[in-house]
C-alpha cells in the first residue's frame, strides 16, 4: 500500500480506468467509493512472492482526527494513520 496521493493508473476513452487493477502493487481495487472507501482483494499475479500479507483491505476516509481515533479504540478499524499527537498516548 501506498500514499493515495501517489495513485498512478491507466486511462480508457478519456477516463481513469481504476478497473484495470494496473498500479495497485500486489492488490487488485475490487469497489471504489471516491473519497470514501476502496476496497482491495490480493492479486493472484503478482511478480514478488510473499509480498501479499491480506486477502482483502479496505481503505476507509475518515477525515476527522477524533473519528479516526474512536474507530480504533472501538474496534472499527484495525488500523489509522495520522493520529493526534496530543491524545495518542490514549491509544
Amino acid at each position: 500500500m501506498a500514499g493515495y496521493h501517489l495513485v498512478i493508473l491507466p486511462s480508457k476513452d478519456d477516463q481513469v480506468y481504476w478497473q484495470s487493477g494496473i498500479g495497485t502493487g500486489g492488490y487488485i481495487i475490487s469497489k471504489l467509493e471516491s473519497g470514501i472507501r476502496f476496497s482491495y482483494k490480493s492479486n493472484p499475479n503478482y511478480f514478488k512472492t510473499n509480498r501479499v500479507h491480506f486477502d482483502e483491505v479496505e481503505v476507509i476516509a475518515r477525515v476527522d482526527t477524533t473519528a479516526r481515533q474512536d474507530a480504533i479504540m472501538n474496534g472499527e478499524v484495525h488500523a489509522i494513520n495520522r493520529g493526534d499527537p496530543k491524545t495518542v498516548h490514549l491509544l
